[in-house]
């Protein structure tokens, strides 16, 4: 089958960006405890790195798209798939894909955007983003490694905000495949040890305490930045366990 349509034709240099970029995952949190989460990818480095492959390119784009409403135009050619891929394009549908790709300023980035209701429905925004890998109609053996970086099959992560008290927790489920996982990277470890993994989180009212000792607080005490190195997050996801407490 060709392509399912042409403007998901980034997902298919995602393996290329996943190599040479940096993330960032993103909380906004409300008094009710709704809220929005965003994981976002900046692989401008990536386009430094290519020089005039991508400055001279006229690709230039900044939009923003729909899955759910994309996903509603496809839905008769998305029936005819096969069931496995039919549930990955539906697990799509609450979110939406900020694409920005300018050649010129040398900055390329992939932000997945989601709205909740409450914390627990949050999932692995990583991991979603992996998934984006695996609509192409034929997989690359090449990237096989790269199912290390998705962290949905060694490890969950779960989220919970109740009686003033965020937590993020990483469970690794599976030792044994994490540790297959990490040695498939291989020689890939040398794209990422100068990558970064953030978390970023904002707050309706200052928080008192983090369980994470190299927290950064902002001025008001209402955001929490946390940042690992990226080949460190991989192998211990459970770095990336935290607990924040607000003030009462």
């Amino acid at each position: 089958m060709k392509k399912l349509f042409v403007n998901l034709s980034f997902i298919f240099v995602l393996a290329l960006v996943l190599k040479s970029c940096s993330f960032k995952e993103k909380i906004y949190v409300n008094p009710d405890g709704s809220g929005s989460m965003a994981f976002h990818m900046d692989a401008s480095q990536l386009m430094k790195l290519a020089g005039d492959e991508f400055t001279e390119s006229d690709k230039s784009f900044d939009s923003i798209m729909d899955f759910k409403t994309l996903l509603d135009e496809k839905r008769d050619s998305i029936a005819g798939l096969p069931a496995d891929q039919q549930a990955k394009f539906k697990a799509l549908e609450k979110f939406r894909l900020k694409m920005k790709m300018m050649p010129e300023e040398q900055e390329m980035s992939f932000t997945l955007m989601t709205d909740f209701d409450k914390a627990s429905e949050l999932t692995d925004m990583f991991s979603e983003m992996s998934n984006l890998q695996g609509l192409g109609d034929t997989p690359n053996p090449e990237d096989q490694p790269l199912a290390a970086l998705s962290g949905n099959s060694s490890s969950a992560v779960t989220y919970k905000f109740e009686n003033n008290v965020f937590k993020r927790n990483v469970e690794v489920i599976d030792r044994e495949l994490l540790n297959a996982q990490i040695d498939s990277i291989g020689e890939m470890e040398m794209f990422f040890q100068n990558s970064t993994y953030k978390l970023e989180y904002h707050f309706f009212k200052p928080v008192k305490s983090v369980s994470d000792s190299t927290a950064f607080f902002s001025q008001d005490r209402k955001t929490v930045t946390v940042e690992r190195n990226f080949m460190e997050y991989l192998k211990n996801p459970e770095s990336f366990n935290i607990e924040f407490v607000l003030e009462d």
